[in-house]
Protein backbone atom coordinates (compact mmCIF):
# COMPACT_ATOMS: atom_id res chain seq x y z
CA UNK A 1 0.00 0.00 0.00
CA UNK A 2 2.65 2.26 0.88
CA UNK A 3 4.31 1.83 -2.18
CA UNK A 4 1.43 2.66 -4.42
CA UNK A 5 0.60 5.56 -2.24
CA UNK A 6 4.11 6.90 -3.23
CA UNK A 7 3.52 5.96 -7.10
CA UNK A 8 1.06 8.49 -7.04
CA UNK A 9 3.49 10.99 -6.70
CA UNK A 10 6.96 9.95 -7.48
CA UNK A 11 8.21 7.46 -10.08
CA UNK A 12 8.93 4.19 -8.70
CA UNK A 13 11.62 2.43 -10.69
CA UNK A 14 11.85 -0.97 -8.66
CA UNK A 15 10.42 -2.57 -5.49
CA UNK A 16 13.41 -4.47 -3.75
CA UNK A 17 12.67 -7.09 -1.35
CA UNK A 18 15.19 -8.61 0.64
CA UNK A 19 14.70 -12.33 1.83
CA UNK A 20 17.08 -13.51 4.05
CA UNK A 21 18.09 -17.51 3.77
CA UNK A 22 17.27 -18.97 7.08
CA UNK A 23 20.46 -19.65 8.09
CA UNK A 24 21.41 -15.94 8.55
CA UNK A 25 17.78 -15.00 9.80
CA UNK A 26 19.06 -17.99 12.61
CA UNK A 27 22.10 -16.42 13.03
CA UNK A 28 20.44 -12.85 13.76
CA UNK A 29 18.34 -14.93 16.86
CA UNK A 30 21.74 -16.46 18.66
CA UNK A 31 23.05 -13.10 18.37
CA UNK A 32 19.84 -11.19 20.15
CA UNK A 33 19.71 -14.46 22.33
CA UNK A 34 23.45 -13.79 23.51
CA UNK A 35 22.85 -9.98 23.77
CA UNK A 36 19.40 -9.88 25.22
CA UNK A 37 18.78 -13.59 26.45
CA UNK A 38 16.87 -16.24 26.01
CA UNK A 39 12.99 -15.27 27.21
CA UNK A 40 13.20 -11.81 25.41
CA UNK A 41 13.96 -13.39 22.04
CA UNK A 42 11.86 -15.93 22.82
CA UNK A 43 8.75 -13.77 22.89
CA UNK A 44 10.33 -11.92 19.80
CA UNK A 45 10.46 -14.64 17.99
CA UNK A 46 6.54 -16.10 19.11
CA UNK A 47 5.28 -12.56 17.65
CA UNK A 48 7.21 -12.93 14.60
CA UNK A 49 5.68 -16.17 13.84
CA UNK A 50 2.10 -14.64 15.03
CA UNK A 51 3.09 -12.09 12.77
CA UNK A 52 3.63 -14.24 9.95
CA UNK A 53 0.81 -16.82 10.83
CA UNK A 54 -1.72 -14.97 11.82
CA UNK A 55 -1.75 -10.95 10.90
CA UNK A 56 -0.83 -11.35 7.81
CA UNK A 57 -3.37 -13.40 6.56
CA UNK A 58 -5.82 -11.56 8.31
CA UNK A 59 -4.35 -8.25 6.55
CA UNK A 60 -4.45 -9.26 3.25
CA UNK A 61 -8.40 -9.58 3.45
CA UNK A 62 -8.22 -6.09 4.32
CA UNK A 63 -6.03 -4.44 2.03
CA UNK A 64 -8.33 -6.20 -0.87
CA UNK A 65 -11.16 -4.16 1.01
CA UNK A 66 -9.18 -0.99 0.60
CA UNK A 67 -8.07 -1.69 -2.43
CA UNK A 68 -11.43 -2.31 -3.80
CA UNK A 69 -13.19 0.41 -1.24
CA UNK A 70 -11.16 2.89 -2.92
CA UNK A 71 -11.02 2.26 -5.92
CA UNK A 72 -6.95 1.86 -6.13
CA UNK A 73 -5.23 1.65 -9.73
CA UNK A 74 -2.03 -0.30 -8.70
CA UNK A 75 0.90 0.77 -11.14
CA UNK A 76 2.63 -1.93 -12.39
CA UNK A 77 6.50 -1.70 -10.59
CA UNK A 78 8.97 -4.16 -11.43
CA UNK A 79 9.53 -6.19 -8.67
CA UNK A 80 12.91 -8.21 -7.67
CA UNK A 81 14.12 -10.44 -5.01
CA UNK A 82 16.93 -10.13 -3.64
CA UNK A 83 18.37 -12.39 -0.89
CA UNK A 84 20.90 -9.55 0.60
CA UNK A 85 20.54 -5.86 0.50
CA UNK A 86 24.00 -5.69 0.34
CA UNK A 87 24.13 -8.22 -2.72
CA UNK A 88 25.76 -7.42 -6.59
CA UNK A 89 22.62 -7.24 -7.76
CA UNK A 90 21.47 -4.38 -5.91
CA UNK A 91 24.46 -2.20 -6.31
CA UNK A 92 23.82 -2.73 -10.09
CA UNK A 93 19.87 -1.70 -10.34
CA UNK A 94 20.69 1.58 -7.96
CA UNK A 95 23.75 2.46 -10.51
CA UNK A 96 22.05 1.56 -13.52
CA UNK A 97 18.82 3.78 -12.37
CA UNK A 98 20.68 6.38 -10.60
CA UNK A 99 17.55 7.17 -8.25
CA UNK A 100 16.98 10.55 -6.22
CA UNK A 101 15.91 8.49 -3.23
CA UNK A 102 15.49 5.16 -1.87
CA UNK A 103 12.91 4.05 0.44
CA UNK A 104 13.87 1.07 3.20
CA UNK A 105 11.86 -1.24 5.25
CA UNK A 106 12.64 -4.63 6.95
CA UNK A 107 15.90 -5.05 5.41
CA UNK A 108 19.05 -5.79 7.04
CA UNK A 109 21.66 -3.67 7.78
CA UNK A 110 22.79 -1.35 4.70
CA UNK A 111 26.94 -0.94 3.93
CA UNK A 112 28.09 2.18 3.08
CA UNK A 113 28.96 1.01 -0.29
CA UNK A 114 25.15 0.91 -1.19
CA UNK A 115 24.31 3.67 0.98
CA UNK A 116 26.72 5.57 -1.16
CA UNK A 117 25.14 5.05 -5.03
CA UNK A 118 22.19 7.31 -3.94
CA UNK A 119 21.96 10.85 -2.35
CA UNK A 120 19.21 9.77 0.04
CA UNK A 121 17.58 7.00 1.73
CA UNK A 122 14.94 6.88 4.10
CA UNK A 123 14.46 3.73 6.37
CA UNK A 124 10.78 2.93 7.54
CA UNK A 125 11.49 0.45 10.63
CA UNK A 126 8.31 -1.00 11.71
CA UNK A 127 9.96 -3.52 13.64
CA UNK A 128 12.16 -4.16 16.87
CA UNK A 129 15.31 -1.29 16.55
CA UNK A 130 17.99 -2.88 17.47
CA UNK A 131 20.26 -1.74 20.71
CA UNK A 132 23.65 0.49 19.78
Amino acid sequence: MLINRLAKDFTISHVIYEDQPLQKKLKLVRGRIKKLGIVKVFGQVLFYVFDKVYIKRISQKRIQELVGKENLDLPAIASVDVANINSKEVQEILEREKPDVVVVSGTGIIKKSILSLVPHFINIHVGITPKY
